[in-house]
């Protein structure tokens, strides 16, 4: 009977208000946080754009589309708890990428357990799902940079666009035997 229960054991709603508000943080936490940007994109805009690339990829590569948009759309969960730690820190910092990977996995377990397989997954880069996730994150970033760079924003964009491009080749390259 629900009189005995407590509305929070009886209805999945709250439990997904919980999960809500943990996933919403991210379209507060801006990327690129340590430079100057002209447009700012959150990290909830670059997700639903890399799930968009990766739907757009599955016209050239063979792959399991739901798990690479499960991929896509989880890739940056743990940045909801942690913020974002940027690429550029994570370079400078070989100590502090260690922690912040530690941290996420963390993150992960203790509050998105049930994706926690398709996030792993993603970070482990061996399946093509995995790469093609890698290549959509990728090719949004080369997107933003471009963007950034014809607004105006000539300082660290231009090393961004460098990085992408040369990724970019290396990911091809991988993905290559997976072409429709």
């Amino acid at each position: 009977a629900l009189n005995t229960l407590s509305l929070h054991d009886a209805l999945p709603i709250y439990d997904i208000t919980e999960f809500y508000s943990k996933v919403g943080n991210l379209s507060h936490i801006m990327r690129y946080n340590d430079v100057y940007c002209i447009n700012r994109e959150s990290v909830a805009e670059h997700s639903f754009f890399v799930a968009s690339i990766v739907l757009k990829l599955s016209e050239f590569y063979k792959f399991d589309t739901g798990i690479a948009l499960a991929m896509a759309i989880t890739h940056d969960w743990p940045e909801s708890i942690i913020g974002d730690v940027t690429v550029k820190v994570k370079r400078l910092f070989p100590a502090i990428n260690t922690a912040v990977k530690q941290a996420e996995d963390q993150v992960m377990i203790e509050n998105f357990n049930f994706a926690y397989g398709y996030w792993s997954e993603f970070e482990d880069r061996q399946s093509v799902e995995s790469l093609v996730v890698h290549y959509a994150d990728i090719v949004q970033c080369l997107h933003y940079a471009e963007k950034e760079i014809n607004l105006g924003n000539k300082g660290y964009m231009q090393e961004v666009l460098s990085g992408t491009l040369k990724r970019l080749e290396s990911l091809e390259v991988m993905l290559d035997v997976y072409k429709r």
